[in-house]
């Protein structure tokens, strides 16, 4: 698969979960370049970050975020993986802190576990 984010430093990976300040200062001072999954978008508006690339299907992005971060979107239209696994398989960098991934949908949460295991 083709990378769409490489760097050479970690990533930010964002969803769409409840994402708290510290845990995101936290994770962007080890890994500054953000990416987000779909509705990680607004999340990453929400928090003044404009993520380098948006992945995902698509299906949760508002229509807002939508708009400000057209030229970074990255739609993806298969349902067989999450948006969180879309986004690890086109992310080369030498590591990704993932951020917003946990919280109300708990087979969100168990996918991005299952996940975050089987991609390293």
């Amino acid at each position: 698969m083709t990378p769409v984010l490489t760097s050479v430093t970690g990533v930010a990976l964002i969803g769409g979960g409840q994402v708290g300040p510290q845990a995101l200062a936290a994770a962007l001072a080890l890994a500054p370049v953000v990416m987000a999954a779909d509705s990680g978008a607004d999340t990453a508006l929400a928090h003044g970050q404009g993520p380098a690339a948006v992945v995902g299907d698509l299906d949760s992005i508002s229509d807002a975020a939508r708009r400000e971060l057209a030229d970074v979107l990255h739609p993806v239209a298969e349902q067989d993986s999450t948006d969180f696994e879309k986004c690890l398989t086109r992310i080369a960098a030498p590591f990704v802190i993932a951020v917003g991934f946990s919280g109300s949908r708990l087979d969100h949460t168990l996918a991005s576990i299952t996940a975050s295991t089987l991609a390293f």
